[in-house]
């Protein structure tokens, strides 16, 4: 990575003039702390030098705006949010908590309940509805990763310089549909694997949005630096 590319993936993460902290930067970029200090010994030169504020870190969150955040998520989605919801929120609404917060309570499981319960005592009945049936037992299978149902948020090349971004269960299968009448070769330049492929895809249409080729399309006109931040992305679940 260069010194540019660096800062460039700086100012796309950044968030009303503030930029991402350090840890999420690495997180969500791929980017090493090596390759940061390559180039700045602290992480506040390289915000300033990216003509960014530094993200002030924020008080830890009660529970109950933990409870209150997921609750009011639960109603907009009308499904208990997967990681990826989360993310998308967070991007949307910064005030919204890292869904790493939210590892305090435990596992998935564990935090169903606990969101059960506090629903339950503010008399939110829709969200204790929702809370129970994620939690019905799932059918015991002979392989694990049958139990959750993966798919692939996938980056296809077409005309230079123009990407497609959209999910499938599968990638291969669904270019092979696109390609049916095209006037140029479409080829997979990378794909992520996701328990929440909408909302990874919903994820990267956002951050990418200015660089849409038709308003609400999912064809973009991207930068070598815009496509090796999705490369980095390999897993996501």
């Amino acid at each position: 990575m260069t010194r540019e590319e660096i800062l460039d993936e700086i100012r796309q993460l950044s968030e009303g003039g503030r930029a991402p902290g350090r840890e999420r930067f690495v997180r969500e970029t791929g980017i090493s702390e090596y390759q940061i200090n390559r180039f700045w010994p602290r992480w506040s030169d390289a915000v300033a030098e990216a003509g960014l504020r530094r993200n002030e870190m924020q008080a830890a969150y009660t529970d109950g705006v933990l409870m209150s955040s997921l609750v009011t998520l639960i109603r907009h989605l009308g499904k208990f949010p997967a990681k990826g919801d989360m993310l998308v929120r967070r991007n949307r609404d910064p005030t919204f908590p890292s869904e790493k917060v939210f590892s305090r309570y435990g596992g998935k499981a564990d935090l169903v309940e606990r969101v059960s319960a506090y629903a339950r005592e503010q008399g939110f009945d829709d969200v204790v509805a929702i809370c129970e049936g994620t939690l019905v037992p799932k059918r015991p299978v002979e392989n694990a990763d049958r139990e959750t149902r993966f798919g692939w948020v996938y980056l296809i090349s077409g005309r230079k310089g123009e990407y497609k971004i959209g999910h499938s269960t599968d990638a291969e299968k669904r270019v092979g549909q696109l390609a049916t009448g095209s006037a140029v070769q479409l080829t997979i330049v990378h794909a992520i694997k996701t328990d929440d492929p909408a909302g990874v895809e919903a994820y990267w249409h956002r951050r990418l949005a200015a660089k849409r080729m038709r308003p609400d399309g999912e064809w973009f006109r991207l930068s070598a630096a815009e496509v090796n931040a999705f490369k980095r992305w390999r897993k996501l679940y």
